[in-house]
């Protein structure tokens, strides 16, 4: 990630042209399912604990139900300009121990490049970045965005083993 004030953002879907992933499940003990989740993503990521973000976490008691909503961000760094950021957010309920689950999950894959001083804001400086890019940097961002939806597929298939064995 780049550390700048002013930087010129390129962001990349993964799929296209599906954006986002979504996933439907019910069954018994929805809850545990949560802990799972985050375990899955430390495995199959391979980031830092400082590097899953819990953006949300909401757990209400209503009614002799649960409501439940958490919510990660994951960022995973490949070099100084380029790296994958993951959002994914678990809702639910849970009622006499059967609930229902879903899923999303965002994957975004950044590139960043910093702007901040006068020289990088020229338009040499932006024709020298767009070559450099072209010639050298387009591969290694097209290999990035390759091991990202390997990752992501990954992540996609162990969840699905999840949830398919809390369903037998």
């Amino acid at each position: 990630m780049v550390w700048a004030r002013t930087r010129l953002v390129i962001r990349d879907y993964i799929f296209e042209p599906r954006k986002d992933l979504y996933f439907m499940w019910s069954g018994k003990m929805p809850s545990k399912i949560y802990l799972e989740i985050y375990d899955i993503i430390r495995d199959v990521f391979s980031v830092p604990d400082s590097h899953i973000i819990e953006l949300v976490f909401d757990w209400e008691k209503k009614d002799g139900a649960d409501k439940f909503k958490i919510g990660w961000r994951i960022i995973k760094e490949f070099d100084i300009y380029s790296y994958l950021r993951l959002d994914i957010n678990v809702s639910g309920k849970i009622k006499d121990g059967v609930g229902s689950l879903s899923v999303a999950i965002k994957p975004r894959f950044f590139t960043e490049y910093p702007q901040d001083s006068v020289f990088q804001q020229t338009i040499f400086y932006e024709i020298g970045r767009r070559l450099w890019e072209k010639m050298f940097y387009e591969k290694k961002r097209f290999s990035y965005m390759e091991e990202s939806r390997i990752l992501v597929m990954e992540f996609h298939r162990r969840l699905k083993e999840l949830l398919s064995s809390y369903s037998a």
